[in-house]
């Protein structure tokens, strides 16, 4: 049995902006591994594209079966979890393709904002023990029927925190900002700073663009810490009881929050 520590790492839209962006998850994903890692990656689709799927669904038929909806925005998570699988794969890592129906992830509640309750603990040891690396596309879950669901705009933050807080493992939500700031910082002003530690409560009052409010409240119900960062930062913000403390060093200009 493999008894290497297991990190879950979030890489959004922000991260994966296109397919040539795919290469920087996977050099952050492989600095895991070679501290002794293994790494299950959970991504979300490419920038614009959960629009672009459903801006489709709105010329076709906005009232449409919406667990058809569902199957069909879920396409962009799956396509970016395939590329940056084949990317890993060239580079020499051992991975696996994760789907919510191999792991038995499911969700309850709307089809279109439903909230993760049941995973396969077992199976996904049992992946990781032979593999690396596993990546996993966000947002999308099964219902008890087996029908797609998502979780909610920003769901990929929901799935990486329910799947780590299941195996007991630490996460990384990895964004295109040093962590959570007093505000955002595209806003007119001085300078934000970076927050060091914060509470799950100002988290929420703070980066609902950064991270999704739900996944946050998901945390704070099981008292379980996380980490926002962006790739290669000496720097990010810890989630968690706190304190809530500003980070000493200045941050330059960022752009938008999202």
């Amino acid at each position: 049995m493999n008894d290497s520590p297991i990190i879950v790492m979030k890489f959004g839209s922000s991260i994966l902006a296109d397919v040539d962006c795919v290469p920087r998850a996977v050099h952050a994903i492989y600095r895991h591994v070679q501290k002794g890692e293994r790494v299950i990656a959970v991504v979300s689709a490419l920038e614009g594209e959960t629009d672009q799927l459903l801006s489709m669904v709105d010329k076709l038929d906005a009232d449409a079966d919406p667990h058809r909806i569902a199957s069909f925005v879920g396409t962009g998570e799956t396509r970016s979890a395939l590329l940056l699988s084949m990317a890993l794969e060239r580079v020499g890592l051992t991975t696996q393709l994760l789907s919510p129906e191999s792991i038995g992830l499911q969700a309850k509640g709307l089809p279109l904002d439903s909230d993760p309750y049941s995973v396969n603990v077992t199976a996904l040891h049992g992946c990781m023990s032979d593999h690396q690396v596993a990546v996993l596309p966000g947002f999308i879950a099964c219902d008890p029927q087996g029908r797609t669901v998502l979780l909610g705009r920003g769901g990929s933050d929901d799935t990486a925190l329910f799947v780590a807080q299941q195996l007991k493992a630490d996460c990384r939500l990895v964004k295109d900002m040093d962590g959570i700031f007093e505000r955002d910082p595209s806003e007119p002003g001085p300078t934000p700073q970076r927050f060091k530690t914060i509470t799950w409560q100002d988290a929420l009052k703070v980066a609902g663009k950064l991270v999704q409010p739900k996944a946050i409240e998901f945390a704070q119900q099981h008292q379980m810490s996380f980490e926002v960062a962006s790739i290669g930062t000496t720097g990010g913000t810890l989630v968690g009881p706190g304190p809530t403390c500003l980070a000493e060093e200045p941050h330059p200009d960022h752009g938008p929050l999202r």
